[in-house]
This record gives C-alpha cells, structure tokens and sequence, in this order.
C-alpha cells in the first residue's frame, strides 16, 4: 500500500509540474507577444493629399454632435498587407474607403480624431508623410516636423454590413440632372425624418422621385432601371453622394436584410440606413385646374427677383408678383409697389394674378434650371403654383404661395 501510495504521489507531482511548466510556456509567449506589441511600431509612406481627401471624405459621416462617444466621432484606419480600410459612422450612414500603400504592413486597427489630424496635414507641404503607428499613437513625421495624435482601440467600432448581392450601374448624368433638383424641396428638419428623403416610386418601368418640406414639391419622372425598388433615401445622403461621384458611374446595392442602400463610386462605398415611414400624399398637392400661363425668360425672371430681394432681405422676404396681359410686375411686400418695383415682359394667357411669394424658393428654383424659358400655371393667389423648365417634360416644381391681403 506504502509503495503505491508514493507512486500515485510521484505521478501527481510529475502532472502538476507539467502543467506548472505548460502554463508557464504559455505565459510566456504570451507576456512576450503582447510586449512585443507594445514595442512594435510600423511605419508607412503615403500621398499626403490623397491621405486628407479619404479623411476629409470620411469626416463627413462621423457623429460629431455625439459628445460622449469616442468611437463615432472619431475614424477607424485598418491595416494589413498593402492596404489601409478606413471607416466612419453616424450609425445612419456609413463610410468605407481604401488606400493602397507600397509597404506590406502587419495587422492592426485604432481609431484616431480625424480633424486635428487633417489640419495638421493641411499645414505640411511635402509630396508624402511618413506615418509610424505604436500602440496608443499615430506619428506623422515629415523632414523637419513631427505630429503625434492619440489612438484608441478599434474593436467595438461598428463597420457597416457586408455587400454579397450584385449591384446596378446608375448612369452618373441621371444622377447629376435629377438628384439637384430633388435636394430643393427635402426638408432639413429632423424631427419629420420622412421629409428629409427623397421617395423613389417604382410602378412598372416608371421611377417616380418627389421630395417636399410641406412648402415646396418637386417631381422627376424617368424609366425606371431593373432591380430599382420603392424606398426612402436619405436627401443628405444623397447629396454626398453627388459630391463625390464625380465623372464615374456608381454602382449601387440594396441589403434587404438591414433595409440599407450602399453606393459604390470606385473604391469608396456609403452606405444609409432607409428611412422608415409613410411619405405624405404628394398627388393631393398637384394643381389640376388652372386659369392662368405664363412662359418667361428664366435669367430675366430671376434678376429680376433678385433685384427686389434686396428690399425684403431683412424682412419677411416676400415679394408680390403682378400678372399681366404682356407683363410680370415685381415688387416688395413691405415699401409696397409704388416705392421699388421692376416689370418685365411675358407670354401670358389667361386671367390675371396677384401672388406672393418667399424670394428665396423662387431664387432656389430658378438657378437649378437649365432651360432658357420656364413656365408658371397657376389656379388662384391661394393655391399651389406649379412651375415647369419648358427644355425638360420629366420634371415639375411646385411653390406654395404667401397669403396676401388684397
């Protein structure tokens, strides 16, 4: 019994000190590697400028009103192998754009405080920076200036939904013709988030785009491109993407599953969130009657309109346009028409009007407009007024008026 009792002891004692120098190995190694981590420092050669562009285009979809969240308001930058990933998000929309580089660099990811970043960048003259990335810094070195900014750990970042399905080509000029005249009537008001979209129709092979802020409407029309489907898109949105797509066609995707729209213009892709909701009843807003017509030169009409601006900018803004056989008399609503006025001719057919109108929409409109002529029908002082650019029948812009006395 003594002899197998020292035996099953010496066995313990060989198991534990096993395990003793197993743990200890791996301690180690470990203690090691992450040592080795904080000594590590990569160092990576880069386009100064095509580095701010991609920052200041990410810059743009960070959460910089969120004052308590370092991770939205600030960018993530990945990096392995060749390439740099970088990302930003207002958890609304997001960002993912890419920097090829010429060093083969090790895995890693942090999330620096773009805007300090891209002002020093912005101060620097040379072709290319040098960029040293350490455990808890980012150190922008060129010949006789140095710049080091905090990183933070990148691992709760949130990064945008992954794209498997395939996407559509959009043609950029349809893109660049519509899009601007939609961006007028969205409203910038987000307690009503459905107002700040633009709603795309799909009926059969008819795409309808509207856009109102409850004052003004607009309403292209085109044939609709296969695989496009009914929703809401965010008009700020929209409008980045218009800044930067440039001369290139995107191509776009639609995730069901997350109800997200992703546009992608060459390495770059934005993403947004749908906006959810029921879009207001646009069509009860269309004028079907009318009694008067008017066709006017759109570059008289809008100097004109300019020209009376300068009484009503620091007033309510409102200006009354007379309809005549022949004319348009304009005037400002506060020194009334005796005081300041400018008249110009027209093409008038119909009854005669009085109607007011908010300068600013009227200026909004009519600098968007590509056509030489633009056309005016209208019911009554009171009711919407719709306006038309006579080079193009698939859009149509609808202005409501002031009430006036008469």
């Amino acid at each position: 019994m003594c002899h197998q009792h020292n035996v099953h002891k010496e066995s313990t004692q060989h198991i534990l000190t096993l395990l003793v120098v197993e743990n200890l190995y791996y301690f180690l190694y470990t203690y090691t590697h992450h040592l080795l981590l904080l000594l590590f420092i990569m160092k990576i050669n880069i386009n100064r400028k095509i580095l701010i562009e991609k920052l200041e285009q990410c810059l743009k979809f960070t959460a910089r009103r969120t004052v308590n969240n370092n991770l939205l308001r600030g960018i993530l930058i990945k990096g392995e192998g060749g390439m740099l990933d970088i990302y930003a998000t207002n958890l609304s929309y997001f960002i993912h754009t890419v920097i090829e580089i010429d060093t083969k660099i090790e895995k890693f990811q942090a999330i620096v405080e773009p805007t300090d970043l891209i002002e020093y960048l912005s101060c620097t003259e040379s072709e290319k920076v040098e960029i040293e990335v350490g455990n808890n810094t980012l150190k922008i070195s060129q010949e006789k200036s140095q710049g080091t900014f905090p990183l933070i750990s990148g691992e709760d970042f949130p990064l945008p939904p992954e794209v498997k399905d395939e996407g559509m080509a959009i043609d950029v000029k349809g893109l660049k013709n519509n899009i601007p005249l939609l961006l007028l009537s969205a409203s910038k008001d987000d307690s009503r988030p459905v107002l700040t979209s633009i709603n795309f129709i799909v009926e059969g092979d008819k795409l309808t785009m509207v856009s109102t802020d409850g004052f003004r409407l607009s309403v292209v029309q085109e044939k609709a491109t296969r695989g496009i489907r009914s929703m809401l898109i965010s008009a700020d949105f929209l409008n980045s993407v218009l800044q930067m797509v440039k001369d290139k066609n995107p191509t776009v995707f639609y995730l069901h599953e997350e109800r997200v729209v992703a546009f992608q213009i060459d390495k770059t892709t934005l993403y947004a969130r749908l906006i959810e909701g029921d879009f207001p009843p646009y069509e009860k807003a269309i004028p079907i009657d009318k009694k008067t017509t008017v066709s006017i030169d759109k570059e008289s009409f809008l100097k004109s309109v300019k020209q009376m601006a300068v009484f009503v900018k620091k007033g309510g803004g409102i200006i009354i346009i007379n309809i005549k056989k022949g004319t348009l008399e304009i005037s400002p609503k506060n020194t009334g028409k005796d005081v300041n006025y400018t008249v110009m001719e027209g093409v008038v057919d119909g009854e005669d009007q009085r109607v007011a109108f908010n300068y600013r929409f009227l200026v909004d409109l009519l600098t968007h407009l590509e056509g030489g002529r633009i056309c005016i029908e209208m019911l009554r002082s009171d009711t919407p007024v719709l306006f038309r650019d006579e080079s193009r029948k698939n859009f149509f812009h609808i202005i409501m008026p002031v009430r006036i006395s008469e």
